[in-house]
């Protein structure tokens, strides 16, 4: 398959064995060098971006090594599902986690269950740099939730993303003797810690599609993907309840009308949930 020069959907890698995973169909971006490692994926998108002019009518997207992998989507698919989004889209979303995208109410509230402390720490940093947002009040979709940076957009989301990474670059770094730059968190498992900062960057997505400004499109694997029995029980009933609650958390971001809220929390409270033990 040929990309088309209008599409720039690039694949990080971190050395050589990461390298030899790099589909031939995605562009190759090179993290070997960074001065951060530990910032993962967040600092080769950043500083591609810091250093780039982006060509305003092209689709840009930064995907880890393990993209076709966790998500099952092939470059094909992916540069297909792009082609077809009308001149209005600006992003196209290809998470994965589709359960607890649906089941929670945020990503943040998520997080905190792998993560603790990953919602404080988020907020102190939205309130320093000035954005209006209250992260518990924060209601997502699969039409606005962003994992693992999984996400294909037009430069008029990049430049949002650029300008808040460019300010929680500042702001680890301004913490890093004593707080938010050296903080590490489970991932998984309380053996795996990894920087907390990681886990509030991936976020950022999440906080720019929930304002409602771009116009997004989302692949739904909800009909057909497996269910997280680390969490849910894995039966039908618990899959049509999760889409129900996506289904309602969507309605009520375009009315914002509280019935729609309440009855997702009815429903969410009637899926079998298990919090994970570490």
């Amino acid at each position: 398959m040929n990309m088309s020069s209008r599409f720039f959907i690039h694949q990080i890698f971190y050395d050589e064995a990461t390298r030899t995973q790099i589909h031939p169909d995605f562009i190759p971006l090179d993290n070997t060098r960074s001065p951060s490692p530990d910032w993962f994926e967040f600092w080769p998108i950043l500083n591609f971006l810091n250093s780039q002019k982006l060509d305003q009518k092209g689709w840009y997207g930064f995907l880890s090594p393990k993209f076709v992998q966790k998500v099952g989507y092939s470059p094909q698919f992916v540069k297909d599902f792009v082609e077809a989004c009308g001149e209005d889209v600006d992003a196209a979303l290809f998470s994965p986690g589709w359960d607890q995208i649906c089941f929670f109410k945020n990503p943040w509230e998520q997080g905190e269950v792998w993560h603790p402390s990953l919602t404080e720490e988020s907020q102190r940093f939205f309130d320093e740099v000035g954005w209006d947002l209250t992260l518990s009040d924060v209601v997502s979709d699969m039409s606005c939730t962003v994992f693992s940076n999984y996400i294909v957009a037009r430069p008029s989301f990049w430049a949002q993303w650029q300008v808040l990474a460019n300010q929680f670059s500042d702001y680890a770094g301004s913490f890093f003797e004593s707080g938010l730059g050296t903080k590490k968190t489970s991932y998984g498992s309380g053996s795996h810690l990894y920087p907390m900062k990681t886990f509030i960057q991936e976020r950022f997505a999440t906080a720019i599609l929930s304002r409602g400004q771009l116009r997004t499109v989302f692949c739904d694997p909800s009909s057909t993907a497996p269910i997280f029995s680390r969490l849910f029980s894995d039966n039908s009933d618990t899959r049509r309840a999760l889409q129900c609650c996506d289904l309602l958390k969507r309605i009520y971001r375009s009315t914002l009308d509280p019935v729609f809220l309440d009855s997702y929390t009815k429903i969410r409270r009637s899926i079998s949930y298990s919090p994970p033990e570490f």
